[in-house]
């Protein structure tokens, strides 16, 4: 007699294997890899797999070395060699899992070519996914990035913090500080004009008028060191510029030291949160709800005009939110008072 395996036994040959080794597929845009660092960092906490990822550039490459959950790091280059040559340092790490999250179909099949055999991400039309999670069916990015690593873990798993330890170390000069972020970097996302708040001018005045002791420092990158030195804006000796001068961990290292931070939708606010610096986000194309997560520290403030939000993550660069023809009416609408009263409440 030929005994005939039974059916509980053939669906468990079914199931996913667990995860030895994890790729992670997400090359831009830095506040986005902040984002998800965190989520990452849980997942390797959980599975206790080695985790890989794909950047492109500097920064990219710089917050993910940032990640202790980090074993590999690949920078994906357009030269055909170079892109080869990583490539096949991919394939013999024998990645078990790859975790795409850059909207990309591209990228789905070159993770099948390199013989990845669960691929995991954000569904898509012409993307090649084992399993997928619907990109639209949560309101938030930190709901996505949960509902991606739950695939995996098989276990849920709820908002968590960005995740980055700077390598640099050096001690800032004693005193309070408060960090303002008033443009965006050069990233198209979050340098867009219309996340742009227009009375970081007025706001300094007002701290400066208000408690004598508090410094401020001005952060950004060298593109916003030129769009600052053009509004004609002289500071004080209490008023250091520092945009153009501080690399990502020295960032970090300042503003864990800062005793706020007041930023737009971009970089800044999200490395603030990985230091456990309280912020103050300021939202207006973008939704207050969709970006910033829900943890301690995380303030956000958003005007309640009737075309805001207008970005979604899928929009075009075509749309109101690159181009407003209202004047910008929600960042305007986004008053002095409302960042003093909680700058208040925070020291």
């Amino acid at each position: 007699m030929r005994w005939k395996p039974c059916s509980k036994r053939r669906s468990l040959s079914k199931m996913p294997a667990p995860p030895k080794r994890i790729l992670i597929i997400q090359l831009a845009s830095l506040g986005d890899i902040l984002q998800s660092s965190g989520y990452i960092t849980a997942l390797q906490r959980q599975t206790g797999a080695q985790i890989g990822w794909v950047v492109e550039g500097r920064g990219g490459e710089c917050l993910v070395r940032g990640n202790p959950a980090v074993n590999a790091v690949y920078r994906i280059s357009r030269n055909p060699l170079r892109l080869l040559w990583m490539s096949y340092l991919i394939w013999r790490r024998r990645y078990t899992h790859a975790v795409i999250l850059h909207r990309n179909a591209w990228f789905s099949r070159w993770a099948k070519g390199l013989g990845i055999p669960e691929r995991v991400g954000f569904f898509q039309r012409g993307v090649v996914l084992t399993r997928d999670v619907d990109f639209l069916a949560y309101s938030s990015m930190w709901e996505r990035y949960a509902a991606v690593a739950t695939l995996i873990t098989g276990q849920p798993m709820g908002v968590q913090r960005p995740t980055f330890l700077p390598t640099d170390h050096f001690v800032p000069p004693p005193g309070k500080w408060i960090a303002l972020a008033p443009f965006g970097g050069r990233n198209a996302y979050s340098s867009m004009t219309t996340k742009r708040w227009p009375y970081f001018p007025l706001l300094i005045e007002a701290v400066l008028a208000g408690d004598p002791d508090t410094q401020i420092l001005l952060v950004g990158d060298s593109a916003d060191a030129r769009e600052w030195q053009q509004l004609g804006l002289s500071g004080t000796d209490r008023v250091h510029n520092g945009m153009g001068l501080l690399s990502i961990p020295a960032l970090a290292i300042w503003l864990r030291h800062c005793t706020a931070l007041v930023s737009n939708d971009s970089l800044a606010l999200y490395l603030g949160l990985s230091q456990y610096t309280p912020v103050i986000g300021l939202f207006g194309p973008t939704q207050k709800t969709e970006f910033l997560p829900p943890i301690p520290g995380a303030h956000g403030l958003q005007a309640q005009t009737f075309c805001s939000p207008c970005y979604h993550p899928t929009a075009h660069r075509h749309s109101l939110a690159f181009a407003c023809p209202f004047g910008v009416a929600c960042m305007r609408e986004v008053q002095v008072g409302d960042v003093l009263d909680i700058l208040r409440n925070i020291y």
